[in-house]
């Protein structure tokens, strides 16, 4: 189906498509303008390297060579193993539901922010349904962040002196209003009243071809009784028709002669049958 016809059977039902249009244009405005927002707070965190003590060190002070340096992240040939680890234990179901009772958003990410998601760079977003929600979200994740990353490198209870610490490079104390959220409401919308418009266009046009279907049914009956009643009044106002008359009497006649001929030809075979016997 073109365009063109498209155009036309839409412009046919106006009587649906003008009401449909209007409601689903206001209803977008209404969501766009009124609708619930979100608003999206970010912070960075760079994983600082622990500050080791060089064999010059220890010389000079050898309580330093007794610390405990056993933290499993610090010995591991890949260097991001820990901002991974990070990642992994902040994006779990406890620290949503801690989130959750907190009254704070559970809609949040923490990811690598180095380039193609490589580094020691970690990235919080938090998504609030107010400023300050999404603000406080993002500083709680900032304190689990700090907690989460102190508390898997000391599980062998590693000395302070030999652990990554995260130090902020930039923090969640502002936010920014997620105009893609109503967006994505306003096409939800405006999708649905298309579906809409055009279901309903779809059962005016079936109630029409049945109702065509009606009156062609019903207009074929009127000309047949039509038709009908001519021939009656015809019939009634010349009287019978001459042709057709002199056409039965004639049957009439012939069928006369065919039964006479019939039973007198009957006769003659019995009277032969009566002289043959004497």
């Amino acid at each position: 189906m073109d365009p063109l016809s498209v155009a036309r059977t839409l412009w046919h039902h106006k009587l649906i498509l003008i009401p449909v249009v209007l409601v689903t244009l206001l209803a977008a405005a209404y969501i766009f303008a009124l609708g619930p927002r979100t608003y999206q707070s970010t912070a960075t965190f760079a994983l600082v390297n622990p500050l080791v003590p060089t064999e010059q060190e220890i010389l000079k002070d050898p309580s330093l060579g007794k610390l405990n340096s056993n933290n499993p992240y610090l010995r591991s040939s890949d260097n991001t193993l820990v901002a991974q680890a990070l990642t992994t234990r902040l994006g779990t179901q406890e620290v949503a539901k801690l989130l959750e009772m907190k009254g704070l958003g559970t809609e949040y990410s923490v990811e690598r922010a180095g380039s193609f998601g490589t580094g020691l760079m970690v990235q919080i977003n938090a998504i609030g349904s107010s400023p300050d929600q999404a603000m406080s979200t993002v500083d709680v994740l900032g304190e689990f962040l700090v907690q989460e990353l102190e508390a898997m490198q000391e599980i062998n209870g590693a000395d302070k002196r030999f652990l990554f610490t995260a130090l902020a490079v930039t923090s969640g104390d502002q936010a920014t209003e997620q105009f893609s959220s109503r967006l994505r409401s306003v096409i939800m919308i405006g999708a649905g009243g298309v579906v809409l418009l055009f279901a309903s266009v779809s059962a005016a046009q079936a109630l029409d071809r049945r109702r065509e279907a009606r009156e062609k049914l019903g207009n074929l009956r009127s000309r047949t009784r039509g038709d009908r009643n001519r021939r009656a009044d015809l019939s009634a106002e010349h009287g019978p028709d001459p042709d057709r008359e002199w056409d039965s009497r004639q049957r009439k006649t012939a069928d006369t002669r065919q039964l006479i001929a019939n039973r007198k030809e009957d006769y003659l075979k019995r009277q032969s049958r009566v002289g043959t016997k004497l």
